[in-house]
Parts: structure tokens; C-alpha cells; sequence
């Protein structure tokens, strides 16, 4: 089991042929290496799965948390000059002004889910994510695919993370330590664990902790104090 979220599950097998189709479907419409695609969705199954699948593109990411006002959102998207956001038809209104890829349409499933060979060079973008800044606007900060490796290798060693482990994600998909949290698990052939609910409620948290028996959770300090 690759990916945990609700009752939900998917296999690493399910992930890598899922990510294809994503992937051969961005690079029909000619997205590829140098461009920035949109990941616009919730903690759910499809958010690896759609990370992946742009990464495999070539392209690099830039994940939209629909939770976000949308005023953030369009900002954050005309900053970014995305023409393409990867998302789920219920959420596909909440992003204006570009070209969606429903996840869960039609086309996605009879997409061929053949392996899709991408080979980065160490220079190339993997991410880019927006902070407030001091002026409260949201700011993209660019991440090279160099840095990102060295951090997860540096993490994943660390923590001596591999198979057993279970990581548990209750931050946001916009959050910079969320992306670690998304790979680590997958490189090190553990299971990544996604709260699936959008409220903090420690009790839930508490329980998914229990239920899964959680290994590793990477929060900000005021999410992590009252769970202990």
C-alpha cells in the first residue's frame, strides 16, 4: 500500500499506472520541461497520484490548496502563469481563467497508463511554492530538483525511514514542509497517510495516529503541542 486516505487505499502499482495517464495526457497538450502546472486539490488519493503524474511530465508543480480564498487563487495562478490545472470536477469552478484536467473524468481512465520516462537534469524546477511575504501578497519561491534531493535525502537518512514506516499528512498541500511529507514515504517504500478531513480536530488526528499506527508526523509547532 502506497497511499492511505479515509477509507480509501492505493497500491504503489495503482499510483505509478494512475501518474501515467496523468502524465501522457499533460504531454499531449504539450506540457513538458520548463513549464508550471497547477495541482489543485484536497488531502485525498489523487493528490500524490496528480504530483506524480505532472512530475512525470517533465513540468513542475505548483499546488493550489482550494481551501484558499479566491482571490489568493487567482492571484497565485496569474503570478505563476499556469495555463493548466490538474483538479477533480467539483472543484474545477474554484479555478478561473485556465485549462482543467479533471482527475476524475473520463479521459483520464482510458489514458494510456504505458510508463512515462522523464530524466530531470539537476537544474530543472520540481516545485514552486507561495508564501505571504511581508507585504501579505502571495510570492512563488522556486525549487530545483538538486535541493529537493538533497533534503530528502538528508531527511529520509535521518530518519532512517523505509517500509514500516507510516506518515501521516495533516498540512496543507500549499504548506513548503508538506512536499518532504508527500515523497519521503514513496521513496523509501513506506505508506504516505493523508487526512482527508479539512478541519484540525485533535481527536481525529489522534485516532488516525492509533488506527494506522503512525511512525512520523512533520507539522508546524502549533499544530503538534496539543497532540501531545
Amino acid at each position: 500500500v502506497a497511499v492511505i486516505s479515509g477509507s480509501d487505499m492505493m497500491t504503489y502499482g495503482e499510483v505509478s499506472a494512475r501518474s501515467n495517464q496523468i502524465a501522457s495526457l499533460l504531454r499531449s497538450q504539450g506540457i513538458g520541461r520548463g513549464d508550471f502546472v497547477g495541482l489543485g486539490l484536497h488531502r485525498s488519493l489523487d493528490l500524490p497520484v496528480v504530483l506524480l503524474g505532472i512530475m512525470k511530465s517533465g513540468a513542475a508543480y505548483v499546488p493550489l490548496d482550494p481551501s484558499y480564498p479566491s482571490a489568493r487563487i487567482e492571484q497565485m495562478i496569474s503570478s505563476a502563469r499556469l495555463e493548466y490545472v490538474v483538479t477533480n470536477k467539483e472543484l474545477a469552478d474554484q479555478f478561473p481563467n485556465v485549462k482543467t484536467l479533471c482527475v476524475d473524468d473520463q479521459i483520464v481512465t482510458d489514458a494510456s497508463a504505458d510508463e512515462v520516462r522523464t530524466d530531470p537534469e539537476s537544474d530543472d524546477l520540481i516545485y514552486a511554492i507561495f508564501t505571504s511575504g511581508s507585504t501579505g501578497k502571495p510570492k512563488a519561491a522556486a525549487v530545483y530538483h538538486k535541493g529537493f534531493h538533497n533534503l530528502l535525502h538528508w531527511y529520509s537518512i535521518e530518519l532512517t525511514l523505509g517500509p514500516d514506516d507510516r506518515t501521516l499528512v495533516i498540512s496543507s498541500p500549499s504548506f513548503d514542509l508538506t512536499q518532504k511529507n508527500f515523497f519521503a514515504p514513496l521513496i523509501t517504500g513506506g505508506t504516505l497517510v493523508l487526512d482527508d478531513c479539512q478541519t484540525y480536530d485533535i481527536s481525529r488526528i489522534t485516532a488516525l495516529i492509533r488506527h494506522h499506527g503512525i511512525t512520523l508526523i512533520n507539522c508546524t509547532p502549533s499544530a503538534f503541542y496539543p497532540l501531545l
